[in-house]
């Protein structure tokens, strides 16, 4: 097979600290995940077509052809997905002030997550996108997407990063962050697939945020990168659910659904779906007992899942 003309990567991403919160100013702690997305691209005939094919895990997703001069549909077999790559690549080339870097393209979008995990497919494209067109990421997001902005960040990172909004651009701090814990942490995928834009909306037209709240998470988020003993990290994730769980006047996911657990459960993101982190100090062959007896068969150990500055040497 030919060898593509430029090849792109981004991170996935996990959000620990800073959910919801973000939006208005609060730090978080954001992790980049070793698993993230591929973008190939290929010279190929065809003049001003873009032909674009993407894979999950190495299967088929989706593909189509465009005609990048009157951005028309040529052929796809994802009428939903075409037009929000449409809109991807016309902000891109309006960033860019042309589109010749599309036409006479084959593009290969390759994702290696399950696109359900809710780990940052759309912010890794962003990401790729925005390398492939040269032009700022962040701006790109904004006119794409709606959010904070930290899964771009987590994108591009090497590692861990203490993430805020700011104007006229982000706060981004890389940190030291691999406690000696990290063998008693985990992440429990629920299943149950949340679409971040809508909770975004909800809670901007909804929630009623304190000030001292959004200092407390701003504090939990540092100390959490500091705390030295896992007793110390538990307690203050505990805290910040129930800071979140009073603000979005819903219980925090332990008090729903694992109530007898004896270790720590955190929801991540959007409230109710995607993947929880746990903590466990008896063994983890006996905390993924206790999530498979609860019909939760995907358990992945801290190390397994997150890319760090000392996991990637």
């Amino acid at each position: 097979m030919e060898e593509p003309v430029y090849r792109y990567y981004s991170n996935g991403k996990l959000l620990i600290t800073g959910e919801y919160l973000v939006l208005q100013g609060a730090k978080s702690l954001s992790l980049p995940t070793r698993a993230g997305q591929f973008l190939y691209v290929y010279k190929a005939a065809g003049g001003g077509l873009l032909h674009w094919t993407a894979k999950v895990l190495g299967a088929p997703w989706f593909q189509c052809t465009l005609d990048i001069g009157s951005w028309t549909v040529q052929d796809t077999d994802n009428e939903k997905l075409t037009v929000n790559l449409i809109n991807l690549l016309k902000a891109a080339s309006d960033l860019k002030g042309n589109t010749n870097w599309l036409e006479g393209i084959s593009a290969v979008s390759e994702i290696g997550f399950d696109i359900d995990w809710g780990l940052g497919s759309s912010s890794s494209l962003i990401s790729n996108i925005a390398w492939w067109a040269e032009v700022d990421p962040f701006k790109l997001f904004r006119l794409t997407s709606s959010g904070s902005g930290y899964d771009v960040a987590s994108a591009r990172s090497e590692g861990p990063i203490l993430y805020s909004t700011g104007i006229p651009a982000p706060v981004i701090t890389e940190v030291n962050f691999h406690p000696d814990f990290t063998d008693h942490l985990a992440f429990v995928y629920l299943g149950r697939k949340q679409d971040s834009s809508v909770s975004v909306k909800n809670f901007l037209n909804n929630a009623l945020v304190r000030d001292k709240d959004l200092d407390r998470i701003t504090e939990i988020s540092e100390a959490v990168v500091v705390a030295g003993r896992l007793e110390d990290y538990t307690q203050l994730l505990l805290e910040h659910e129930q800071i979140l769980g009073k603000i979005l006047d819903r219980p925090p996911v332990k008090d729903v659904l694992f109530r007898d657990y004896p270790g720590m459960v955190k929801s991540l993101g959007a409230w109710g779906g995607d993947f929880v982190h746990v903590s466990f100090e008896s063994g983890q062959e006996s905390a993924m007992g206790y999530f498979r007896e609860k019909g939760l068969e995907i358990f992945i150990p801290y190390d397994e899942m997150i890319k760090s500055v000392s996991n990637e040497r």
